[in-house]
Parts: structure tokens; sequence; C-alpha cells
């Protein structure tokens, strides 16, 4: 079976998702759909609840990569590059909103937390990645860190959201990366000073073992 087939399997299964959960009695409704054995369903996405969340969070990415790759993005700021990778993948879940708001309450669950920040995590470096950020000191963690909260706030905004095209969701978005722009720029310099007093210590202690001996 190839990364399509898992694919097949997962969009078909979604739908039974939202009235059966995350659990394997959807996926074999899945399987069953596209004429597979719904033993194979197991077998093709492993891992129980928390496994097929995972994927599905995947998915999501490789949708919003590819959207984003057809995107002229040169005119572009970087907060407003965010904003519509952000945008993109949200449409991307649009369909299976029910999904998604049933798998919070999956990784709501202390044992699959951890699988949910890790999740979370290569989503925003995945939209880093796609705006095409190059950024290798401590800029990498912080901008992963606060995007990270800025998807969260959203998409709890987005499930409950009713305004038409979601522009609500839209506008409540660009507020939040707003305030993230704010925040990371005084992170950053906290960061900065934070790494550099090991080498302010250092150039004092040295200076006083200079004054030192020159008193003797």
């Amino acid at each position: 079976m190839t990364a399509e087939d898992k694919d097949r399997l997962l969009l078909a299964s979604l739908p039974h998702v939202t009235f059966d959960g995350w659990g394997p009695e959807a996926f074999r409704h899945g399987a069953e759909s596209l004429g597979l054995d719904p033993e194979l369903a197991d077998e093709l996405l492993p891992g129980g609840a928390r496994g097929r969340i995972v994927a599905f969070s995947d998915w999501a990415d490789r949708a919003m990569l590819a959207a984003v790759s057809e995107e002229e993005l040169e005119q572009l700021g970087v907060t407003a590059k965010v904003s519509l990778a952000v945008r993109v993948r949200f449409m991307a879940l649009s369909p299976y909103q029910e999904a998604v708001r049933r798998s919070l309450a999956v990784l709501a669950q202390p044992s699959n937390a951890l699988s949910g920040l890790t999740a979370l995590h290569r989503t925003t470096d995945a939209i880093w990645n796609a705006v095409g950020d190059s950024s290798t000191d401590h800029n990498w963690y912080t901008k992963r860190m606060l995007l990270g909260g800025v998807i969260s706030a959203t998409t709890l905004y987005w499930l409950d959201d009713s305004s038409e095209d979601k522009r609500r969701t839209w506008a409540f978005l660009d507020r939040r990366l707003q305030n993230v722009v704010r925040v990371g720029s005084r992170l950053g310099r906290v960061f900065e000073g934070c790494l550099s007093t090991p080498d302010r210590l250092v150039r004092r202690m040295q200076t006083r073992r200079r004054w030192g001996r020159a008193s003797r």
C-alpha cells in the first residue's frame, strides 16, 4: 500500500469520524466505501486514534505546502505570508471541521498530549519553511513556539465561527499574528541579552583580574 492509499483511506473515513469518532469503526466504514478489506484500516493507519489524528495533521500540512507553493509570495511581507499559509491550511481542513473538533478532545487526554504538541510543532515548522524562514538561532524556536499559540487559539475560534467565509476567523488570525510580531521582537531582545550575559561576565572577570595584577 502506498502513501496515496493511506490518504485515500483517511479522507474517505473523515465523514464517518463525525459520527463514530476516531475509533476503528469510522475507518472500517471508510475502507468499505473504497472497496477495501475493513481489516486493512488498522494496517494502513496504525497507532489507534492518536496515530490517525497525527496522520490527519500531516495530510493537512502537506495540503498547505502544495497550495502555498503555487502562490506568488515575493511581494508579501513575512506576516502576510504566514497568514496566507495558516489560512490555506484551515481551508484544507474546512470540509472536516467536526473531525478537527473531535481530534481536539482526543489530544486533550494526558496520554496524547505529547503527540498533539509534536504534531503542532511539525505544522508550525512546515509553515515557516513554506514562507522561506531561514533562521538558525534562538529565533527558530521562538517563531515556532509563538505561531503554535496562534494556531491553537485560531483553531478554537474557527470551530465556532459562523461568519460568512470565516471572515471573523481571518480577522482574529491577523490580530494574533500582529501581537506575535510585537511579542517576538521583545522576546528576541531578551534572548539576545541572556545569550550575551556569559560573554559580559567573562569580560568583567578578565578586567578585574587585570586590575588586580596591576595593583600588586
